[in-house]
């Protein structure tokens, strides 16, 4: 119907950014036993609840759990809610940690660079850059099928996709990832590719719609 009159043209991720910031991609093995969430924790659009629910049933074994992202004391319900979280969670102390805000880029990307695995439970989202950066650095993704998530995980090919809310399958996905039920190592290197070659601006620079658009062979 639109012929050549409509284009796709994603969001990105910056690779020179990685490249200045001196943080090459681990292999698979050089990474830790870590499930990762980043996101303002105290938003009911992010839902960090449907995770603390669902880890009350997750036996992490040697995994640990880490949430990156800033509260403030008004958010009471999810402070309450974290803090009877922190008292029934037998793990806690010792698998599960919250970070609070990460302003400096090249720390927060370092904690992507060392986990295998990244959680999204939002309720909705525009696109999602958090997604494209830890699929970058080879993160298998459990995410809600919001923003970009079916498309960075091709449709759950480089993850597990849930439904907004289902605090069942979020811990089942997340007890099969710890259990080894899914092979993550060429998962992780695929989806490093798959975002290499489709999602940084290097690679959306070399769109020949993307140049004419704006003018420019400048990249």
């Amino acid at each position: 119907m639109f012929g050549d009159k409509l284009h796709n043209i994603t969001n990105g991720i910056s690779e020179k950014e990685m490249f200045q910031l001196s943080i090459p991609v681990k292999r698979f093995r050089e990474k830790e036993n870590i499930i990762l969430f980043s996101g303002y924790l105290g938003s009911a659009v992010k839902n960090v609840s449907m995770l603390l629910d669902a880890l009350v049933t997750v036996n992490l074994r040697d995994w640990k759990v880490i949430l990156i992202g800033s509260t403030v004391k008004k958010d009471f319900d999810f402070l309450e809610k974290l803090s009877n979280f922190s008292k029934h969670f037998k793990d806690y102390s010792t698998k599960f940690f919250v970070k609070g805000y990460i302003e400096d880029r090249k720390d927060l990307m370092s904690y992507y660079n060392r986990s295998k695995c990244f959680i999204l439970t939002l309720n909705y989202e525009s696109f999602g850059l958090v997604l494209a950066e830890a699929a970058y650095f080879g993160n298998y993704i459990i995410s809600t099928k919001v923003g970009a998530a079916e498309e960075i995980t091709r449709d759950g090919e480089h993850g597990s996709l849930l439904d907004v809310g289902d605090t069942f399958q979020l811990a089942r996905e997340m007890q099969k990832v710890i259990d080894g039920a899914i092979d993550l190592e060429p998962i992780s290197k695929k989806v490093h590719e798959y975002i290499k070659n489709k999602y940084t601006w290097e690679s959306i620079a070399k769109n020949e719609a993307f140049r004419t658009f704006f003018k420019s062979t400048d990249f």
